[in-house]
C-alpha cells in the first residue's frame, strides 16, 4: 500500500474509534412479545464496532418503540474497513441472506411492521438487502443515515420492495467521511465520489432526485440542540434518534406519522407517501 493512502487509512481508524459511545453498547436480547409488535433492523457502518448504533437503539427505546430491535454487525472486524468497503460481492452474498431472513419473519409475522435503518455503509447494506427480498416480500420502510452509496445509484429495486418508501437523511457538512474517503476509497458501491448521505441522491441533470416513494432530508443547524452537529457522528446522537428517527418507525396499530416536518419539527420540504399494499 502506497504511503499516502496507507496515512488516510489510518485516519480513518482513527476517526471510527474517536465515535461516542452514546450509551451502553450491549443490545438486549430480542423477545418473542418484542418480534410480535415488529421489528426494526439496525445496520452499522463499515466499523461494526460493539457500541455501533447504540444511541440509536436507545433513543428509540426512550420514544416508547417497544418491537424487537436487533443489530447485525455484517462486515470484518476489528480493523476491517477498508475490506467491508470493497467487498462488493461479498457484501451482497451477506446481504441476500439477511434477506432470507427478513422473508421468514415476514412470513410468520405478516401483519408486524419491519422497518431497516442503514448507517453509512451499512445504508448500503440495507439497500442490497431489499434488493435481495423476495418478489412477495416488502419492508415498510428503509431509513438511509449518510449512506455510503454514489448519488446516482439506481433506487428502483429496493424501492420496490419498500411499502413505505425509502428516507434518505444527508448532510452537506459530512464533508470527511461522506466526501474526502470515499473520494479517495470508494463507496460501497465502487465509485470514487462524494456519497448519497453528503449530497443526497442525484437526478441525470445532478439535482436532487424526486421520484415516488423517496423522502430526502437534509441536515439543518436546529438538530444541534439534539446532539447532531452535521459530522458523520452526529446520527448516533441518542437525543437525535429519539426525537427525528422513532417517529418514522412503522407501528402495528397504523402507519408512521405521515409528514417529515411532524417527525423532526423543523424540516418542511418533504411529505412521506402512504404506505403501498
Amino acid at each position: 500500500m502506497e504511503r499516502g493512502t496507507a496515512a488516510l487509512l489510518r485516519l480513518l481508524l482513527l476517526a471510527s474509534a474517536a465515535a461516542p459511545l452514546a450509551g451502553c453498547g450491549r443490545f438486549e436480547p430480542v423477545t418473542a412479545a418484542q418480534l410480535d409488535r415488529g421489528y426494526v433492523l439496525l445496520l452499522p457502518g463499515v466499523a461494526n464496532k460493539p457500541s455501533s448504533m447504540a444511541g440509536i437503539a436507545g433513543g428509540l427505546r426512550d420514544a416508547g418503540i417497544d418491537q424487537a430491535i436487533e443489530r447485525d454487525l455484517w462486515g470484518s472486524r476489528p480493523f476491517g474497513e477498508l475490506r467491508n468497503v470493497q467487498s462488493l460481492e461479498r457484501n451482497r452474498k451477506w446481504a441476500a441472506e439477511r434477506a432470507g431472513r427478513l422473508a421468514a419473519y415476514q412470513r410468520s409475522h405478516p401483519k408486524q411492521p419491519i422497518t431497516l435503518i442503514g448507517y453509512s455503509g451499512g445504508g448500503a447494506i440495507a439497500l442490497f438487502v431489499c434488493e435481495s427480498l423476495p418478489m412477495d416480500v416488502k419492508v415498510d420502510r428503509l431509513i438511509l443515515l449518510a449512506a455510503a452509496v454514489s448519488p446516482d445509484y439506481d433506487l428502483g429495486p429496493a424501492l420496490d420492495h419498500c411499502r413505505c418508501g425509502i428516507v434518505n437523511f444527508y448532510s452537506r457538512e459530512d464533508w470527511f467521511h461522506a466526501g474526502l474517503l470515499t473520494e479517495t476509497f470508494g463507496t460501497m458501491d465502487r465509485k470514487k465520489a462524494s456519497t448519497a448521505g453528503r449530497r443526497g441522491f442525484l437526478d441525470a441533470n445532478g439535482t436532487l432526485c424526486v421520484r415516488d416513494g423517496l423522502t430526502q432530508v437534509a441536515w439543518t443547524p436546529q438538530w444541534r440542540k439534539l446532539g447532531h452537529w452535521g459530522g458523520h457522528l452526529g446520527y448516533e446522537s441518542r437525543t437525535w434518534a429519539r426525537e427525528v428517527l422513532a417517529p418514522l418507525i412503522p407501528l402495528v396499530s397504523g402507519p408512521p406519522t405521515g409528514h417529515i416536518e411532524d417527525a423532526t419539527a423543523r424540516s418542511a420540504h418533504a411529505t412521506i407517501p402512504g404506505c403501498r399494499s
